[in-house]
């Protein structure tokens, strides 16, 4: 609060101050729950239809029954689902490794930094 200062010094405490920054905090975590949350909810729905089972579920109940049966439909594996996630499977497995070898570089190079940054610190001990 910029003006906190001015606060303190026309009633003499901090408490008014304290308690103001309370209620603001308050006001906001309202809001976040009264506001914000539904809003959200209605952006997600309107914006992919395929993340309805990810929305919340005040989403679902605003949405369109038509629409809501549509991606329920959409939502029923087939053979050529389970192709797809099969190949998902062997992309994710390929992204694995390949983050597996990242970290080992990574961890490779924090070794080396950390032998590098204690000898530095011996030097300087010595100076």
């Amino acid at each position: 609060m910029p003006y906190s200062n001015y606060l303190q010094q026309a009633t003499g405490t901090w408490d008014i101050v304290f308690l103001l920054a309370a209620g603001a905090n308050i006001l906001a975590a309202v809001l976040a729950v009264a506001v914000l949350k539904p809003w959200r909810a209605r952006v997600i729905a309107r914006s992919d239809p395929d993340r309805v089972s990810q929305a919340p579920s005040g989403a679902i109940a605003e949405m369109p029954a038509a629409h809501v049966a549509s991606t329920v439909a959409r939502s029923s594996p087939s053979a050529g689902d389970r192709e797809v996630e099969a190949a998902a499977a062997r992309a994710d497995q390929a992204t694995v490794k390949n983050l597996v070898s990242r970290i080992d570089a990574l961890e490779a190079d924090q070794r080396e930094l950390r032998t590098v940054l204690g000898e530095m610190r011996r030097a300087l001990t010595r100076v």
